[in-house]
């Protein structure tokens, strides 16, 4: 059995995410090429920290239930076509 790990990794050449832990901390994670962490930028100003936050905020309530996109986006389409070899 494979794992997430074995399976074929998007690559690129790297990139960075933010994380926002409550009102006191930000992280910038730096990512390889296969998404593995490679370092880290804690941010402690606190109006930096606050945007964030808020921005985040603002994303969850614009956004929808998975299920919801699943069901409108996912789910209607044709089942995709497997070769021999096992890729598409």
């Amino acid at each position: 059995m494979g794992s997430a790990r074995s399976a074929r990794p998007r690559r690129c050449r790297s990139a960075a995410r933010s994380e926002v832990y409550g009102t006191r901390a930000l992280y910038q994670v730096r990512y390889d090429g296969v998404w593995t962490p490679i370092g880290a930028k804690r941010v402690d100003d606190p109006e930096l920290v606050a945007g964030a936050a808020a921005a985040i905020a603002e994303l969850w309530e614009r956004s929808e239930p998975f299920s919801d996109y699943f069901d409108r986006e996912i789910a209607p389409l044709p089942p995709p076509k497997v070769d021999r070899g096992g890729r598409k």
